[in-house]
Order: C-alpha cells, then sequence, then structure tokens
C-alpha cells in the first residue's frame, strides 16, 4: 500500500527526480536540483544567523569583549559590496586565508604525512601470526617502491621502465587506484540501494 505520510511522497519525488538525470536532463529533475540548493541555502542562512547570535552576541552580552573583533572583521566582509569600499574587505579575508591555511596545514601534515609514515612502519617479526607480518612486509615495500616510482631525479630507464622496484611500484599504484575506484562505486551502489529500499518498503509498503 503506498504511504500516505507527505514527507514520504515529497522524499520519493525527490528520489525519483534526481535519478532522472541518468536518462536525461529534465524539468523534474531540475526542480529537485533547485529545491535541494534552495534548501541548502537557506539552512547555511539560519546556521550562520544562529552561530552569530549564539556564539557572537551571547558572549559579548556576558562580558567576553574579545569576540568583538570577529564580529567586526565578519561585518567588514560586506565592504566589498560597496564599490568604494571594496578595499576594506581585503583585511577581513586575509584574517581568514590566513588562519584557515595555518590550521589547514598542520592538519594536513598530521593526517598526510605524520600518520602515514606511523601507520606503514610495521614490525616485520615478532610473537604474532605469521600472515600478519607477511602483510606489513607487503606494505612496505609497496610503500617504498611507491614513492621511488615518483623520484624523477634519477633516468627514466633505471626507475619506472627498467628497474624491477619501479615495476613493483608502479603495481602497487595501480592496484591502490583500483581499490579506491572500486570502494567509490560500491558506495554509490549503496546509496542507489538504499534508495530503492525507500521506494519500494517505505514509499510503496511492498
Amino acid at each position: 500500500m503506498v504511504s500516505l505520510d507527505v514527507g514520504v511522497w515529497a522524499a520519493a519525488l525527490m528520489t525519483i527526480g534526481i535519478y532522472s538525470l541518468g536518462f536525461k536532463y529534465t524539468k523534474l529533475y531540475k526542480f529537485c536540483e533547485f529545491t535541494f540548493v534552495g534548501l541548502g541555502t537557506g539552512y547555511g542562512i539560519v546556521l550562520a544567523w544562529d552561530n552569530i547570535q549564539r556564539i557572537g552576541i551571547k558572549s559579548i552580552s556576558m562580558g567576553k569583549i574579545s569576540f568583538i573583533i570577529p564580529m567586526i572583521l565578519g561585518i567588514l566582509l560586506y565592504a566589498r559590496f560597496v564599490p568604494k569600499m571594496q578595499w576594506v574587505g581585503r583585511y577581513p579575508l586575509a584574517v581568514i586565508t590566513g588562519i584557515g591555511t595555518g590550521v589547514a596545514v598542520r592538519g594536513f601534515v598530521q593526517a598526510n604525512i605524520v600518520k602515514q609514515i606511523i601507520a606503514s612502519a610495521k614490525p616485520l617479526w615478532g610473537t604474532g601470526a605469521p600472515l600478519t607480518y607477511m602483510n606489513n612486509l607487503i606494505i612496505i615495500v609497496l610503500t617504498i617502491s611507491g614513492l621511488i616510482f615518483f623520484v624523477f631525479t634519477i633516468p627514466l630507464e633505471k626507475t619506472k621502465g627498467g628497474s624491477l622496484i619501479g615495476k613493483i611500484g608502479r603495481m602497487g599504484l595501480m592496484i591502490g587506484f583500483g581499490a579506491l575506484f572500486a570502494n567509490t562505486v560500491l558506495s554509490r551502489y549503496s546509496f542507489l540501494i538504499g534508495r530503492v529500499q525507500f521506494l519500494l518498503f517505505d514509499f510503496l509498503g511492498l
């Protein structure tokens, strides 16, 4: 039995409309796309205003005077809409860019360099299962050979085309890229399966 819930009907309409792009760019897809963008924009505006009230205005009213500085910088961002005052908006933008870059660099180094090195430093012997140490050896070999594959200061025939370690590195990279691509495809299929189950069971009641 088809569900009579308005929310379920709206979700089913949006699901069918979004997946109709697989056939062609229909008006239903355009409606769902614009609706999604509009709802996302509205939610972002409401969330931003809530943050201003909850974090900024409320904190200032409680005596935290230092919160006036980010409030002023945020207001100055809107100076870009006034032609004669556009230069004022560059200062808060520079502060945001500098702080954002510092935070991003710190996170990048920790996530993509330090933690990757720690994750790749596997023990090759001990009291554990032999298969575990064999897997650790494969990880270390593929990591080192993959890095050597990108060494461009050595002649090409000695690294990529001619040497065994270059071929092992390229093979390891292809396996890694294939696994990432397969994981992406499976995640997309899981989304599709979830939507199909919603349409069949929650919407149609089968």
